[in-house]
């Protein structure tokens, strides 16, 4: 009876599977850095504006909710108004409920709207 003599290759068995695990691990580092992310802002400003309307609206081909909210800059008098984009959703807020905006004072068309 002949026996079969099997060699393997120790480095390139390695890289075989460092380069299956190397992407994996690189996600899992790499994620909670990108979670971060989306929690800040680039806006420096943060107001709470007061929802005047909710009605559905159309931006580009996208329907849905959209809350309009105003805000008063109390040291010049300017109104400000926001319109978020269409969402899918129904906002939990209602007409006369506080949002808050970040926006950037110098660019206000520049604005998020926590909604």
């Amino acid at each position: 009876m002949a026996t079969i003599q099997l060699c393997v290759n120790i480095p390139i068995f390695l890289m075989v599977l460092g380069g299956s695990c190397l992407p994996i691990i690189a996600f899992y580092v790499c994620l909670p850095l990108l979670r971060n992310k989306d929690k800040s802002s680039p806006f420096n400003t943060h107001v709470p504006a007061t929802i005047t309307s909710i009605h559905i609206g159309t931006f580009r081909w996208n329907d849905g909710w959209v809350v309009a909210a105003k805000w008063v800059d109390s040291r010049n008098k300017k109104e400000y108004t926001f319109e978020s984009y269409p969402q899918d959703f129904i906002p939990k807020q209602c007409i006369g409920e506080q949002v808050v905006v970040a926006f950037d004072p110098e660019h206000p068309t520049r604005f998020s709207m926590k909604i």
